[in-house]
């Protein structure tokens, strides 16, 4: 039987890390396999093919040549413990329920990560622990209860948490090991291994970012725990595995995505606002790290190759790293944070029974990770589960009792855990997955544990398939839930507002949300008004923007929109306001100025409107329309010569 084992020193360091080596595949897979499954957040080929070119990357490189594999195509909305749950269990959020980063504990009210038991149907290691099979599952998203299965189940809260966690992982009888390992790996993170990323890192620095409260909120304290969350899972899957006999192993790395959050921005070419000492010292980080998990890549394939089992790495969405990352959007702010996914994700499978076809042209989908898992233990997937990619091979058929059909585990009975889940919460906004909403919910909830962000989520999905009845009526749930939701206002108003229902509450619904902060909430607005007056709704627009800047009167792009949809109404007086105001907001603005000179012009004020064309020109001298504006002025006020 191939079993996933290994007698090999797992305390040497990455750039130790042995070359992979591959068993020659054959055309028919063994029997009895085995398979380690290596999970990389946001890994994107778009990012990865550069740096295995200029030899960066050479373990991954000898993999890609000996093995087969393509793009994943992920899911919407792309939200890690959507699209991980997704690929665990081969089914998508509506039906196995985890639908957003964190619900309310539903004593206290307080918000907490999503947990294990909100999951209604069984992931991958539990049908494989049914069926006899061993499994290791380690940093997993929405894992925490670990449940009991046959071998080991570490939780997404172990690697997150400071402290000891009761059911943190399973069995409780490797609490010591795993807790000698957390430690071990995070000591390993000294001022060496942080200069391997950051050169020029003084021990200030670092020992600011040990003592960090919140490390996801700034760059060096964020860094490092990267580090040592990629060091500990790297420990835990080594050790383990080399002792302890598996036949579905699944290991993740949720750095590979939080590199990307923190250090995009400053990646070559330089984006706008990017101070350029910054994007020299933090810019190379990522494929500093990405060089780093190469040797951890190398360890595990090694693993994988002297066990005869099947190495599978899969990404659950990409990552904008080049002239595609969204311009002006936070990379870590709530609400445009997920805008810097890409849709395509990476596959690869190596090993025996897998054959080497160079190349990433085929295509695949989230949801069909799971199957491919269980095909590759050679286990039959649950009906109505994705089917497995082609590189599996043909999957086996469902026994006619259908005993692996969908089963969880019996609930466990033990007392519920009670600790602080506040780093976590912490990292989540940081990171621009968590809005800054209140800590605590106030109030009656009439939906139980369920936040507004998991009703919002579950209607963009129920949006996408068409259903958009059910939709409406999930966001009409997300605020009755938490009314003061601006994400779930700015998608209520939306959907009415495409659906031709209601324009005078969708409008509403959109100030609110704007008022209450939404992100890129005035463009928003604007990009409204626009549609409006498209349509020939001039008065709706103005009813929009009147309502907008009464609520934010020092908006600049709400006094300049309106101010023009004023001239438009002929009410030279009220634009000539909105862009003076406009102007004393921003003097530096020439658009400003240039607004202001038409609206004079409206208002019969010719010198009033050179001089402010004049103030335009001098700020904006290469923009070629302010001069011909000027001259044309000129040339209406130069004396006619008398004949």
């Amino acid at each position: 039987m191939s079993t996933l084992v290994l007698a090999l020193a797992c305390g040497r360091g990455n750039d130790l890390a042995p070359t992979p080596t591959t068993p020659p595949a054959g055309d028919i897979a063994a029997p009895s396999r085995s398979v380690l499954f290596v999970g990389l957040d946001g890994a994107d080929w778009q990012f990865l093919e550069p740096l295995m070119a200029a030899g960066r990357m050479p373990n991954l490189a000898r993999l890609v040549s000996a093995g087969s594999g393509g793009v994943l195509v992920t899911e919407q909305p792309p939200l890690s413990p959507l699209l991980w749950t997704t690929m665990m269990t081969g089914r998508g959020p509506l039906e196995h329920r985890i639908l957003d980063f964190v619900r309310f504990h539903a004593e206290t009210g307080r918000r907490e990560p999503i947990t294990s038991d909100e999951r209604q149907v069984p992931a991958v290691w539990n049908i494989a622990s049914e069926a006899g099979r061993e499994v290791a599952v380690i940093g997993l998203w929405a894992t925490f209860p670990a449940e009991e299965a046959k071998g080991l189940l570490v939780s997404n809260v172990f690697l997150s948490a400071r402290e000891s966690v009761e059911r943190a992982l399973s069995p409780a009888s490797e609490k010591s090991w795993a807790e000698r390992v957390r430690q071990e790996g995070t000591g390993s993170v000294d001022l060496a291994a942080m200069r391997r990323l950051l050169p020029d890192l003084s021990a200030d620095e670092l020992a600011a970012a040990v003592s960090s409260s919140d490390p996801f909120a700034e760059k060096v304290p964020g860094l490092r725990q990267v580090l040592v969350q990629t060091e500990i899972v790297r420990r835990l899957a080594l050790e383990w595995l080399a002792k302890h006999p598996t036949r579905l192993a699944a290991v993740y790395f949720e750095g590979t995505d939080t590199i990307g959050h923190l250090f995009a921005p400053f990646v070559a070419p330089q984006t706008a606002g990017v101070d350029a000492r910054d994007a020299a010292r933090f810019g190379p980080v990522p494929e500093r790290y990405f060089e780093l998990l190469d040797g951890v890549l190398g360890e595990l394939a090694e693993v994988a190759a002297r066990s005869g089992a099947v190495l599978m790495l899969a990404s659950d969405h990409g990552f904008e790293w080049g002239e595609g990352r969204p311009a002006g959007l936070s990379s870590v702010a709530g609400a445009t944070a997920a805008k810097w996914h890409r849709s395509d994700g990476i596959y690869l499978l190596v090993g025996p029974g897998i054959p080497a076809r160079p190349g990433r042209s085929a295509r695949g989908g989230v949801a069909q990770v799971a199957s491919t898992l269980l095909a590759l233990i050679d286990l039959p997937a649950p009906r109505g589960v994705a089917p497995a990619l082609a590189e599996a091979g043909p999957a086996p058929l469902p026994a006619a009792d259908s005993r692996l059909e969908a089963r969880l585990p019996v609930a466990d009975s033990r007392p519920e855990v009670h600790f602080s889940h506040d780093e976590e919460l912490r990292k989540l906004q940081a990171l621009g997955y968590l809005g800054a909403g209140p800590e605590k919910s106030e109030g009656p909830r009439p939906h139980g544990t369920r936040t507004a962000g998991s009703f919002s989520n579950e209607a963009q999905i129920l949006e996408g398939l068409g259903r958009t009845a059910e939709a409406m009526r999930c966001y009409e749930q997300a605020l009755e839930q938490e009314p003061g939701d601006v994400a779930a206002k700015w998608n209520l108003s939306n959907l009415l507002f495409e659906e031709e229902r209601d324009a005078v509450r969708s409008d509403r619904l959109l100030v609110e949300a704007f008022q209450g902060g939404l992100p890129a909430g005035g463009e928003l607005i604007v990009a409204r008004a626009a549609l409006w007056r498209e349509r020939g709704r001039l008065d709706r627009a103005r009813a929009l923007l009147d309502a907008a800047v009464a609520g934010r009167p020092a908006h600049v792009a709400l006094r300049l929109f309106r101010g023009r949809a004023r001239i438009e109404q002929g009410d030279c007086g009220g634009a000539a306001a909105d862009f003076a105001e406009a102007v004393r907001r921003d003097e530096a603005r020439a658009g400003s100025w240039a607004a202001l000179a038409t609206a004079h012009l409206c208002l019969g004020e010719r010198a009033a409107a050179r001089r402010a064309f004049e103030r335009a020109v001098a700020l904006a001298p290469e923009r070629e329309e302010l001069r011909r504006a000027l001259t044309s002025l000129d040339a209406i006020d130069e004396p006619r010569p008398r004949r």
